[in-house]
């Protein structure tokens, strides 16, 4: 990528990227070129070459990854027909019937990107993030082919970036860099990928870049010459067992030599003296990858830990190949050689990556199963990669009812991304920013012009709010029907603003309601605010305030009223007789005490497996004994209530801890199929063991793991679930009911 060497292309060798192109798509190629020479005649870009150069390099890269007609002709139409299409519906039918209307959606697509290119990428993990999610779902609403376009514009404007001022050429590198290389990356097209990263890096570290050039240039013919004379070997190897493949030498590109000299702490001769060579089958056989490997095995000596098979287990990207590397003495020094083997098919997909399927799919070509899968695959990947909603890897993945529904992006006024669900308004953006703004929201300002608190807020719109000098929102924002507000979160913010400000007055009103009621059931000296308030576990003035405000409804508290009352003549009798437990076993040591006596029959109930020292207490069943529930289970405070006489005191006796508790829990973690048995790990060593497990993941990667561990007490069952809590990619770790 030396600039100084740059060549455009011509219009006839963009029109070699398509070789089985027929008469009229070429003619098509040629108008959409005329066009374009019409359009920008003779203007150059701020880095010197003519607007239609730029174009024709654009839909040559283009080509190289898609051998698409429609991506090449949009290339050469993506900054010039745009404005066009928007002037009148005439003028969108007109050139849809003379360029097509898989072209015209791709132009229209870039279009939508705009707001998002040439942005100051100096910014935190989490901005970039914004942008990477901003510019895929804008992508994957159209299809690959707008990222593909808007990548191949990108490195045309790296390559000359040497030529344009200090931080706007800063600026195009870090984009390159910190945006577009990784969406490549994770979209395996690995031609585009390289030449961002290295093109990024002769500008954001030139004397990196030019010390690692000027060594790779040093040592080129030594190593060309052995890696020759290796790769010849192994060519008449090849040809011995009637295998026909290439057999080409791999560079390696000075970004990824920097990284691993970065990642592995060593000085270049110690990257840089790997050889590399890939083997490239013509025969579509995957078993003759595999005889391949056995040869290089034989020849020379392998290094077993370096050896990966992407074909049995592809990377998400969808790359398949054969990884080994092996030992080969030079006189007495030995050296390391890097082996890929794959398909003529594994290949193009590896360089191309999902592009090229995608296009042969798009433009009606032979699409063979492998290929219809791979796009289902890319459609997919593009809407995970917009809805991934991680800051910069390692993250969290954060799941809310937002999350469900399509997103927009806007702006500020400064510029930042804000990402809002689809159908936002102005006071889902106030409150997106900060909560004080939201409640001090009292108009707003879209793209420059006013529009109401209502407004539907578009892809890309720059929002300004107009706030007032206090804190004031509107109650009609917490109506949904209403139309100011779509996020649940902006409800939630509003509602809680408001049980904040009219807190006192939640009180005296809850306090009322309540006190008239225990006066009109003559309870007033017999159930205290303290005990209704604990059985909803929160604190008196809290209770009383979500009485007032209506979070808590009448009948909710009648229930709990009654619950108390019966609690209380339970307390103030005696136990039936005639539903009395059966006489005393001999003492089992099982560590239940009943009415103070050890030794006597029970059952620990399913529904809520208790496990010392939760508060219990027992309920007995008719030819079964004891039943031991927690203290707090809702079923135990059914029955108390149908049947008190049949409730018991009990309680964990000094031996509790000889046994062991069966407890249910689930898990639910994303993306991590391998749940259970990191679980499994997790515990080993410790007296904790699992006595069975279920594991079930459904079609979005949500995996959930149905297990029941034994452990001895509370302290070893919240030491688990903390620690499965913090494992990567858990989203919940809870108790559930035991299954019969």
């Amino acid at each position: 990528m030396k600039p100084q060497s740059h060549k455009f292309p011509t219009l006839d060798k963009v029109a070699q990227t398509l070789p089985s192109a027929s008469k009229l798509v070429r003619e098509r190629l040629w108008a959409a070129h005329d066009y374009a020479a019409q359009v920008h005649g003779l203007r150059r870009r701020d880095s010197g070459e003519l607007y239609v150069e730029h174009d024709r390099a654009v839909a040559y890269e283009s080509g190289l990854v898609s051998s698409s007609s429609i991506l090449t002709t949009a290339g050469v139409l993506h900054d010039n027909l745009a404005e066009a299409l928007l002037e009148s519906d005439r003028q969108k039918r007109l050139y849809t019937e003379k360029f097509g209307p898989n072209v015209i959606s791709l132009v229209l697509g870039l279009q939508e990107l705009e707001p998002y290119t040439g942005l100051e990428v100096d910014r935190d993990q989490k901005q970039l993030e914004q942008l990477r999610r901003a510019i895929l779902n804008v992508s994957q609403q159209h299809n690959i082919g707008v990222i593909v376009l808007r990548m191949a514009d990108r490195l045309e404007n790296l390559r000359l970036a040497h030529l344009m001022p200090g931080d706007k050429k800063i600026n195009i590198a870090r984009e390159a860099s910190e945006i577009y290389a990784p969406i490549a990356n994770r979209l395996g097209i690995w031609t585009l990928k390289w030449q961002l990263e290295d093109g990024a890096l002769r500008i954001l570290e030139p004397e990196v870049y030019q010390s690692l050039q000027a060594q790779i240039d040093t040592q080129r013919d030594e190593r060309d010459s052995e890696i020759n004379r290796l790769m010849q070997t192994l060519r008449v190897k090849l040809e011995e067992a009637n295998i026909q493949a290439t057999v080409l030498g791999r560079p390696k590109h000075i970004a990824s030599v920097y990284r691993k000299m970065q990642r592995k702490n060593v000085g270049f001769e110690e990257i840089y003296d790997l050889r590399a060579v890939r083997v490239i089958l013509q025969e579509e056989d995957v078993s003759k990858c595999y005889q391949v490997l056995g040869i290089v095995h034989n020849m020379w000596e392998p290094i077993a830990e370096e050896f990966d098979d992407y074909i049995a287990n592809p990377k998400p990207n969808g790359y398949r190949s054969l990884h080994t590397a092996v030992k080969y003495h030079k006189k007495d020094d030995s050296k390391r050689l890097e082996v890929q083997i794959r398909t003529q098919a594994m290949d193009n997909d590896a360089e191309r990556g999902i592009a090229a399927a995608h296009w042969i799919y798009k433009e009606g070509g032979k699409a063979s199963t492998e290929v219809y899968n791979r796009v289902q695959w890319m459609r997919q990947l593009l809407i995970d990669l917009r809805d991934d909603n991680k800051e910069a890897p390692p993250g969290e993945r954060l799941i809310n009812i937002d999350d469900l529904t399509k997103r927009i992006y806007v702006f500020t006024p400064q510029r930042e991304l804000v990402e809002l669900p689809e159908g936002a308004t102005p006071v889902d953006f106030a409150y997106k920013i900060h909560s004080g703004l939201g409640h001090r929201c009292r108009g707003a300002k879209v793209n420059g012009k006013m529009v109401s608190l209502d407004y539907e807020l578009k892809q890309g719109d720059k929002v300004e709010i107009i706030k007032g000098s206090r804190a004031a929102p509107s109650r009609d924002w917490m109506s949904e029907s209403a139309g100011y507000v779509v996020s649940a979160a902006t409800r939630a913010k509003v509602r809680h603003w408001f049980r904040k400000q009219d807190r006192d007055i939640n009180i005296l009103q809850g306090r009322e309601l309540i006190e008239r009621e225990l006066r009109r059931l003559k309870l007033s000296k017999t159930i205290s605010l303290e005990e209704l308030a604990a059985e909803f576990e929160d604190s008196v003035d809290d209770f009383l305030a979500k009485l007032g405000f209506g979070d808590l409804q009448f009948p909710q508290v009648g229930g709990a009223i009654e619950r108390l009352k019966k609690e209380k003549e339970v307390a103030s009798g005696a136990v039936s007789t005639a539903v009395l437990p059966p006489p005393a076993l001999p003492d089992t040591g099982t560590g239940i005490r009943i009415q103070g006596l050890a030794g006597l029959h029970y059952n620990m109930a399913n529904c809520c497996s208790a496990i010392p020292p939760e508060p219990i207490m027992g309920y007995v069943t008719r030819g079964r004994g004891v039943t031991i529930h927690r203290r707090d289970c809702k079923q135990f405070k059914a029955h108390a209530l149908k049947e008190p006489g049949r409730v018991i005191e009990v309680e964990w006796g000094l031996d509790s801890n000889i046994e062991d508790f069966d407890i249910p829990l689930m898990v639910q973690a994303f993306r991590a199929p391998e749940l259970a048995e990191n679980i499994a790990s997790l515990i080993s060593g410790r007296k904790i063991s699992i006595a069975r497990t279920k594991t079930v993941t459904d079609n979005r990667g949500l995996t959930t793991v149905y297990l029941t561990v034994r452990v001895k007490n509370m302290a070893d069952l919240e030491w688990l679930i903390q620690k499965i809590s913090l494992m990567s990619h858990v989203l919940d770790v809870k108790r559930q009911r035991m299954s019969k």
